[in-house]
């Protein structure tokens, strides 16, 4: 019969196996992670100086103008240019410029005439290199201008009197200024404003001047043939420089759709102008009346 002695409860501690201390390895990785340092004013000057990575600010109008007229240049050099980069060129040149004219101005439906023109029969190279200077002469017209970085407006037009008078910038062609004040004298409702026609009363011209121009509503500018003027690229005849002046004052004062040119064959136009109304004619300005009568109808005279 086997022994029925009732067991050590203490026997297991006797022959069990002591474990092994931890090693300082294992003590180590269970440690908790330290905070992150904060840190130092030596590293906080380091980040504050590398260049952070900043988009660049949109291009002005001139010069996206300029790269536009130096890809035209490298089309006519190497020789590209075709019916389709032709189209394509004016066709964005209209969109840059277009925030800065009335799409019903001369100088807009121009452009729009020579898109459409290129995309039927196409131009030569002496057309696209004249039109390519044009646009390189706006884009230099803006540069000195207040208004390059914005392409915006850089003054407003004063509030429209209310007359009828109707101002005719004249030079040298006293008799088609007469023949124009003769024509808007028909309709009664319309003033013409002559300045040889006005008495002086002693007053200096340009006071003279602005006080019977400032109560006007239009203005006809006669840009004939007066003076001939020696350049770099040769011989010219333009407007005498009173007409440049005054044409300029009332661009300032009513704003270009209220200005007209009647530019006479044979007269350079200066490319500040560009974007004013112009009617063009050879020697007689009466070969023009129903044109000039349209622009009276367009600013509400008749």
């Amino acid at each position: 019969m086997p022994d029925s002695k009732p067991p050590d409860p203490f026997s297991w501690w006797q022959f069990r196996k002591p474990e092994p201390p931890p090693s300082v390895l294992d003590i180590l990785k269970n440690l908790p992670a330290p905070p992150p340092a904060a840190p130092t004013a030596e590293a906080l000057i380091r980040t504050a100086s590398q260049p952070q990575s900043i988009s660049a600010p949109p291009k002005s109008i001139t010069d996206r103008l300029k790269d536009h007229v130096a890809f035209g240049s490298r089309l006519l050099r190497e020789k590209k240019l075709t019916k389709s980069s032709s189209t394509s060129w004016i066709a964005r040149v209209r969109v840059l410029i277009q925030p800065m004219f009335d799409g019903r101005t001369p100088y807009m439906k121009g452009l729009e005439d020579l898109r459409k023109r290129c995309g039927s029969s196409g131009i030569t190279e002496e057309e696209f290199h004249l039109v390519l200077e044009r646009v390189a002469d706006f884009a230099d017209f803006l540069e000195g201008t207040a208004g390059v970085a914005s392409g915006s407006p850089v003054s407003r037009a004063s509030r429209i009197p209310v007359s009828r008078n109707v101002f005719i910038i004249h030079g040298k062609d006293e008799l088609n200024a007469r023949r124009l004040a003769d024509y808007l004298r028909e309709d009664e409702s319309v003033i013409p404003i002559v300045m040889m026609a006005r008495p002086g009363m002693s007053r200096p011209l340009t006071d003279k001047f602005e006080d019977e121009a400032s109560k006007c509503v239009l203005a006809f500018a006669l840009f004939t043939a007066d003076d001939l003027v020696n350049s770099d690229r040769g011989e010219y005849q333009q407007a005498r420089p009173n007409v440049i002046y005054e044409t300029g004052w009332f661009i300032g004062r009513l704003g270009k759709t209220r200005v007209v040119l009647l530019l006479q064959s044979g007269a350079e136009m200066h490319t500040d102008l560009q974007g004013v109304s112009r009617i063009h004619f050879e020697h007689d300005v009466r070969e023009k009346f129903q044109d000039i009568h349209r622009e009276l109808k367009a600013a509400s005279l008749c």
